[in-house]
């Protein structure tokens, strides 16, 4: 989780631009000096984050815990070949 928000990036970027430092402005907006480096050279753009899309849309992760949590209730294991289930 961060501690700093988009806000703050921004105006650490827009800083920098202006002429600060990468070490003055996420001193001053209090965010990851590496991150606003990364930013600003576009090794990571904003909004973006790290890690695969999730492959299932909300209604079906919802499906698939709901059946997950009866068969724990029920002290029931899941089938082998429903193993096969990749998130």
């Amino acid at each position: 989780m961060t501690k700093w928000n988009n806000e703050a990036m921004a105006m650490a970027v827009k800083d920098v631009e202006n002429g600060v430092s990468v070490r003055k402005a996420a001193e001053k907006y209090s965010v990851p000096k590496s991150t606003l480096s990364d930013r600003l050279t576009g090794r990571v753009e904003a909004g973006k984050s790290w890690g695969n899309e999730s492959q299932l849309c909300m209604e079906d992760k919802k499906q698939l815990i709901g059946i997950a949590t009866e068969r724990a209730e029920m002290g029931t294991r899941w089938a082998l070949a429903s193993r096969k289930v990749r998130f």
